[in-house]
């Protein structure tokens, strides 16, 4: 199981929703899957970011991350290898369908929002996953997003099985069988009932653009080092060195629109830091605005 709770992530989320309180964590939430046409965790086909915090319609300022990593940078972005997703999941590629393990709806299932997604449902018998690929989204190239780019993503994991991070695939150990595409629609079928596999499939799964990976060799999808990410997400790498990523707002951002533009902050930096000290100092100097690291004596500090 792929360790999928990045601070990187989540600010992602916090930035695009404010209603997303997190990331997705790496243990399974409870997923309220309803079948026959019903959205998995009470979802609508609403836009992510109407559900967000109050939006003041101004652009502006810049976010610095405070993580000591114990690493510099490699600046490689593929979000299947996990010694670097973190720095690109949530950022440049999104899910299918955000899951949030920190909101319950009433029957204790996790709220689930649509994301590249605009809805999902499950046959009778939970052995068949239908997704409504959304409209309009695009990638920071200005191609759009499709269900070909679906299709491709998980026919993708199965033909490098070192992408497939969850065991999806039946080969690999999990229940998936078969992908196929029917316009918008991309069905997902199951050797039985999965729907303990949501979490996994419409959460923990980055679509990633065909006509970039296709070009790379499929079977060694797992090493591509995608150093220009070409991705959905709100923010585009702009710059990236062994000690620092710097993210700048995508201004084509699917979800932006004139009157509520997504994401607010202009600038994410994401400096790399060997050792808590310095990453503590520079927290404490207000020189970053959002840390998590170990801080001895947090009251005091």
């Amino acid at each position: 199981m792929r360790r999928s709770l990045s601070l990187s992530a989540l600010v992602s989320a916090a930035l695009v929703a404010g209603a997303c309180s997190a990331a997705p964590s790496a243990t399974p939430p409870a997923v309220g899957s309803s079948p026959a046409g019903a959205t998995p965790g009470g979802s609508t086909a609403a836009s992510p970011a109407e559900s967000g915090s109050a939006n003041t319609g101004k652009v502006g300022g810049k976010l610095v991350i405070d993580n000591e990593s114990g690493s510099t940078w490699s600046c490689q972005f593929n979000p299947f290898n996990p010694s670097v997703s973190g720095t690109a999941i949530g950022f440049m590629y999104e899910p299918l369908e955000f899951v949030d393990a920190l909101k319950t709806n009433p029957d204790g299932s996790n709220v689930v929002t649509p994301w590249l997604a605009s809805d999902s449902a499950w046959n009778t018998d939970f052995t068949t996953l239908t997704f409504t690929i959304r409209d309009g989204a695009t990638w920071t190239d200005g191609q759009p997003v499709t269900a070909d780019d679906v299709l491709y993503t998980f026919q993708a994991l199965k033909a490098d099985a070192a992408l497939d991070l969850n065991a999806l695939w039946k080969a690999n150990g999990g229940p998936l069988t078969s992908v196929t595409k029917d316009g918008s629609k991309v069905v997902f079928t199951f050797d039985g009932p999965s729907q303990t596999f949501f979490y996994y499939l419409a959460d923990q799964v980055p679509i990633v653009p065909k006509h970039i990976w296709s070009k790379q060799d499929q079977a060694k999808l797992d090493t591509f080092e995608n150093t220009a990410p070409i991705g959905s997400g709100p923010y585009t790498m702009a710059n990236c060195s062994q000690d620092n990523i710097q993210y700048m707002r995508n201004e084509h951002y699917w979800q932006s629109t004139a009157d509520h533009p997504v994401p607010q902050i202009q600038e994410v930096d994401y400096p790399a830091f060997l050792s808590n000290d310095p990453a503590n100092l520079q927290l404490a100097q207000g020189q970053a605005q959002w840390g998590a690291q170990y801080i001895p004596n947090t009251e005091q500090f």
